[in-house]
């Protein structure tokens, strides 16, 4: 069978710490968006998982079949915190064995209920929700197979009737998935957002920054950015000057821009130059974008 599944655990609980009991334990598998009428490639052979939750480190092992080794997993490096604070459970698996769930993400939906890979997504700033169909049939040994009109997902859960429940309830499953995709890029973004503060100014220069500013403008609508600029600044102190083999050729200034979409902002930092030509320095241009969008308040 082909490995459907390396992945990423994710919890959702009140501010309270989770304890291990929580989240340890069998979990039945269900399938909402799956069409027994149509023929697929590929079977599940498992019924059921079993979760073995360790509230000492935050780590995670996972048993699809007694005979391959348990997966295993820990949070990221922007979860951790939230993971010790009991608002989210979210870890990274790693990929292990011939028929392992690999390759995609677990996400917990309610208390005791995880989904396998969910189509429900958002953008970075936890907007645009989309949950996307399949775009392509899947295919063995040169046959094309028909597909279900959503893509293909599993729900792992501790209550059987209550997996059942969800696959015959396609609109309230996909409100739980909905929130707690939200919920996700909101608790992320926050962790985020405090390890990657937005720099302070810099240069004081109101003509400059207006140019700035405009220049981004600019440069958003060529590059077709889906954020909308919302203002710019200059965080360098001072041009710095930029050289080749001893001589100048130009000048720099790092500056960062703030920019919306659905209601949410985030900051990024870019580069405006001016070339340096025959004793005197030309007008001033974006020369690139800098890597990193990083969450902050609108305001």
């Amino acid at each position: 069978m082909k490995p459907i599944f390396s992945l990423l655990i994710l919890g959702l609980f009140s501010a309270n710490v989770v304890l291990a009991e929580e989240i340890s334990g069998t979990y039945y598998v269900g399938e909402p968006n799956y069409d027994a009428s149509l023929e697929h490639p590929w079977k599940r052979t498992f019924e059921s998982v079993d979760i073995t939750y360790n509230s000492g480190d935050q780590s995670i092992s996972l048993l699809y079949d007694k005979n391959e080794r348990p997966m295993t997993g820990t949070p990221t490096q922007y979860t951790g915190q939230a993971v010790k604070d009991g608002k989210l459970v979210f870890f990274k698996m790693s990929n292990v064995g011939p028929r392992c769930l690999t390759t995609a993400t677990l996400l917990q939906i309610e208390p005791g209920i995880f989904v396998v890979e969910p189509a429900t997504t958002v953008n970075t700033t936890c907007g645009d929700m989309k949950r996307p169909t399949k775009s392509n049939a899947p295919s063995k040994g040169g046959k094309v197979y028909p597909v279900e009109p959503l893509v293909r997902e599993f729900i792992l859960g501790k209550d059987k009737e209550r997996i059942k429940y969800l696959c015959e309830h396609p609109e309230e499953y996909q409100e739980l998935i909905a929130t707690a995709v939200l919920n996700r890029c909101q608790l992320a973004n926050g962790e985020i957002a405090g390890k990657h503060e937005k720099p302070s100014a810099g240069m004081d220069d109101t003509a400059l920054n207006t140019e700035v500013n405009s220049l981004i403008k600019d440069w958003s609508v060529a590059k077709k950015w889906t954020q909308t600029v919302v203002s710019s600044y200059i965080v360098s102190s001072n041009w710095s000057d930029i050289t080749s083999n001893g001589r100048v050729v130009g000048r720099e200034l790092k500056c960062a821009v703030i920019m919306t979409q659905n209601g949410g902002c985030q900051w990024q930092e870019f580069l405006v130059r001016q070339d340096y030509v025959k004793g005197s320095y030309g007008k001033s241009y974006v020369y690139g974008e800098l890597p990193g969008a990083y969450p902050t308040p609108c305001n």
